[in-house]
């Protein structure tokens, strides 16, 4: 997937079959994106660590708790006060147990209070002894209550959960990942149920698992998740200012596990969209962007928008669609490259406006341009099956008459490292192919240095990423 800066105006869009020595250009604005394996973004707030991960899941179970039994009146109810009084002791006993590891005063400071209060309101409630030990308890009045539920809630906003409420669901927050087990801990224990602790410790296990070396491993666990902030993100990905740090940006997501490839694209690609819809809300004009989509059959296949078809790909396909649909108004433009239109996305297709349209063979795809195009230009598509290298015709928008044009040819050092394969030539051996499956399998298993481009060469673009 290719995400390059577009030209002011109307974006365009087009499918075609480019061939080696031929690439699109672009100017203006600038266009960066990370690799997925740099970020994992997610609602929340800040980058927590093990213990706010801990005391925020600690804090919201008591809160919650200590609000229900007021709204259902157990702290007045005999035989359920008995309940509270557990609760409030067990608020107390845990966040004694959380303290050591606070390295905030005034966090700690919270917690000192909010653990003493409910100490003392425990302690005010009690009534006649038990003959088995302890206490019974009296009724605890609302305001009881309500003082330690505030001593709480001045936690909360010590460590962030108070704005969790107000934050979007999809907001880009960071979070660590490795913290998801101990949250949906926190979170299953408030729910009662016979197998609740077998299914919760399974899930458990499974996401574990995503760490341990697995497909998604370099994607939910990167090394350096926690120092990326969304703001420098955007300066070095989407491009700083007046594209300072370049205008076109390429991203080589060739070797991310198919697992994957359509949740990092449908990101990617809803993120870039947003950024421009922001940017216009903010500032009143457009930020000229086109996306590049290479191999777009593969993302917005039209079998993807079927029930049947994978969660993941149904995102990414309808993420394409909007775009297709309300990108322009924005300045966001899409390019679509594909040897096999005909098995886009039909809402994509009919919003393309422009068509560079390279060799095409296959009999139903010669039929879907025919479809698309305007009628009489079939003398001109007939020339398709037989079109040789970097000869393509152009029409549609961009193009006030269907013309037949030839793409510039690149010097052999600018071409992208697509040529045809030497089958014949290594076969009889006119050339030599050495092979070192040492390296490779070193690089695979991630204990060797990264790959690099044959004779040296870059992907077009200023900068590249490899996921």
């Amino acid at each position: 997937m290719s995400l390059s800066a577009g030209s002011p105006g109307s974006p365009n869009h087009g499918f075609g079959n480019p061939h080696e020595g031929s690439v699109p250009t672009a100017s203006s604005a600038a266009l960066f994106w990370p690799s997925p394996s740099e970020s994992v973004f997610e609602a929340g707030a800040g980058t927590p660590d093990t213990f706010t991960t801990k005391l925020r899941g600690c804090v919201r179970r008591y809160i919650n708790r200590l609000k229900l039994a007021v709204q259902a009146g157990d702290h007045q109810t005999q035989g359920k006060r008995e309940g509270v009084a557990q609760v409030l002791v067990n608020l107390a006993e845990d966040l004694q147990a959380l303290m050591p590891q606070c390295n905030e005063t005034a966090v700690k400071t919270a917690m000192e209070e909010a653990a003493n209060e409910a100490e003392a309101k425990e302690n005010q409630a009690r009534g006649q002894p038990k003959q088995s030990g302890g206490c019974w308890h009296n009724d605890f009045s609302d305001s009881a209550l309500g003082s330690v539920i505030s001593k709480l809630e001045a936690i909360a906003k010590q460590v962030g959960l108070a704005n969790e409420d107000a934050a979007s669901e999809d907001a880009p927050r960071p979070f660590s990942v490795r913290e998801l087990p101990a949250f949906v801990e926190a979170l299953a224990a408030d729910v009662s149920g016979r197998d609740m602790a077998q299914f919760v410790d399974s899930l458990n296990l499974r996401i574990r698992g995503l760490f341990a070396g697995g497909p998604l491993s370099s994607i939910l666990d990167p090394d350096n998740t926690s120092k990326i902030t969304l703001d420098q993100w955007l300066k070095d990905y989407v491009g700083e200012n007046q594209a300072t740090n370049g205008p076109l940006a390429v991203l080589d997501l060739s070797l991310v596990p198919s697992e994957v490839i359509h949740i990092v694209i449908a990101v990617l690609a809803r993120m870039v969209f947003e950024a421009v819809q922001r940017h216009r809300r903010l500032y009143g004009t457009a930020l000229p962007t086109v996306l590049v989509l290479e191999e777009a059959h593969t993302f917005v296949h039209r079998d993807l928008r079927s029930d049947s078809a994978p969660a993941a790909g149904r995102v990414c396909c309808r993420v394409f669609e909007r775009i297709a649909r309300e990108g322009r108004k924005f300045g966001l433009g899409l390019v679509l490259a594909s040897q096999r239109p005909s098995e886009m996305s039909e809402t994509v297709l009919a919003q393309c406006n422009t068509f560079l349209l390279h060799r095409l063979v296959n009999d139903r795809d010669q039929e879907l341009v025919r479809r698309l195009v305007p009628e009489g230009h079939g003398d001109l598509l007939r020339e398709l099956p037989s079109l040789p290298s970097r000869r393509a015709i152009l029409l549609g928008w961009a193009a006030p008459a269907p013309v037949l044009i030839e793409v510039r040819e690149l010097p052999e050092a600018e071409r992208p490292h697509s040529p045809d394969p030497e089958f014949w030539n290594v076969w009889t051996g006119t050339r030599s192919c050495d092979v070192d499956w040492a390296r490779i399998a070193n690089e695979w298993q991630g204990n060797g240095p990264r790959s690099v481009e044959p004779s040296g060469q870059q992907p077009a673009g200023k900068d590249a990423t490899s996921a």
